[in-house]
């Protein structure tokens, strides 16, 4: 009997061993599932992925903020970033900063985007469409504001989906296409007085995309005065949760800018022009929040503002062989993107009049020096760069011009997301 139990014992140990074992296995296999399935492994090395991105983020910020005080201290300054293996500038007045393995883009604002200014979800398939579709006859119609080849003014595509909306600089371009924008660098032929419709398509590049959430693209009826007669369909162009920014369907209002604005500065028409130009974003922004006289509204700003921060405007001194506006204007915005993209997408850019937008534009060419403000064409297209009607200043070694335009303003009010009917 003494001897039967302890056989007894050997088996039960013998049982737990390969129970034991058995576990082991399982536990094994679901380990090795968690990590293919991005469980520990993954997730360890994103978390090592994020620290690093944010520290190298860090790393261009503090290098941004040492160039911006040598350059308001010293007039020039040279960016310089910890770490990083290369910095190259860009033609947008910024920067592509590379590291050992990740790369951005910093732009003349101070603003940091991953990958040289292409992020995560570019849409490598829309991309490459992009540059097959706009090989050979992609052009319907270039249309010249001088009759040179290279001063092209707008592009119309043979894909009516390709949007044009503005020239950034010479041969310098900004397109929608499938919710993304995207620049293209193009050249037109002209010879023997043909018409300008070829064209030499030489780069496409990604710069960011807009998916439409919540409530945008949808209407509601708003008056910007509050009266029923001025009551019309306005469209939500963010949707924040528990606050919507609508924009007005029409421009209103007439603003003149320039050496002629009402409430310019100065004893002669070229300081006027410039003060009309340093404070024209506030001049905007103000001028627009008058008209919105409609109690329904927590705030209001120009479309074409930084929706974020809708007063920005870059101070920065812009530095000149021209002494008569060195150091004396500032340096030109972009506040508009995100505004013009978001209209795009949604078809929203054209009114039927000229309109301001709270964004400024400077540059130089042949030693002349062009200030000017950014607008909307009748059809949609982005006015404010090289040689278009709204320059309020020309500075040059010799002559030197001042000018004053007038548009209207297109409102965009934030309300609460309560306080307004959604149509169906």
């Amino acid at each position: 009997m003494k001897q039967k139990f302890k056989n007894t014992q050997k088996g039960i140990t013998l049982v737990a061993l390969i129970i034991t074992i058995i576990v082991l296995l399982i536990l094994a296999m679901v380990s090795i599932k968690i990590a293919i399935d991005e469980g520990l492994i993954t997730k360890a090395s994103k978390a090592t992925d994020t620290h690093t991105i944010a520290a190298e983020k860090e790393a261009i910020q503090l290098g941004y903020s040492t160039y911006q005080m040598d350059l308001a201290q010293k007039g020039s300054a040279t960016l310089a970033v910890e770490g990083s293996s290369t910095i190259t500038p860009t033609s947008d007045g910024g920067w592509d900063i590379a590291f050992k393995v990740n790369n951005y883009h910093l732009d003349k604002n101070g603003n940091i985007t991953e990958g040289n200014g292409q992020d995560a979800n570019v849409p490598t398939e829309d991309l490459e469409y992009l540059k097959k579709e706009l090989e050979g006859n992609a052009i319907v119609d270039i249309a010249s504001i001088s009759g040179s080849g290279w001063d092209i003014q707008t592009i119309e595509f043979n894909n009516q989906n390709i949007k044009f909306l503005y020239r950034e600089s010479y041969f310098k371009y900004y397109i929608v296409y499938n919710r993304s924008m995207y620049t293209i660098t193009a050249s037109s032929d002209s010879e023997n007085g043909k018409s300008y419709n070829s064209t030499h398509i030489i780069n496409v590049e990604y710069v960011n995309s807009y998916t439409i959430k919540g409530k945008e693209g949808q209407k509601v009826e708003y008056s910007y005065d509050g009266t029923d007669a001025n009551k019309k369909e306005w469209t939500v162009l963010y949707d924040n949760g528990d606050t919507l920014e609508i924009i007005s369907p029409e421009a209103i209002g007439n603003l003149k800018l320039g050496k002629d604005d009402t409430e310019t500065q100065g004893s002669s028409d070229f300081e006027k022009a410039i003060y009309s130009y340093n404070n024209a974003i506030d001049r905007i922004n103000n001028y627009t929040a008058s008209l919105v006289t409609n109690s329904n509204k927590i705030s209001v700003r120009s479309v074409g503002s930084n929706p974020n921060n809708p007063s920005y405007r870059n101070t920065t001194k812009y530095r000149s062989d021209i002494s008569k506006i060195d150091g004396k204007i500032e340096t030109g915005d972009n506040n508009y993107k995100e505004d013009v993209l978001r209209m795009s997408v949604l078809g929203e850019t054209a009114t039927g009049n000229i309109y301001w937008l709270a964004s400024r534009y400077v540059y130089d060419i042949w030693n002349v020096v062009y200030i000017e403000m950014s607008a909307v064409s009748d059809s949609g297209i982005l006015l404010g760069c090289i040689y278009n009607n709204n320059v309020l200043l020309e500075a040059g070694s010799n002559n030197n011009y001042a000018y004053s335009y007038d548009y209207a303003v297109r409102p965009v009010v934030k309300v609460n997301a309560s306080s307004v009917q959604i149509k169906d």
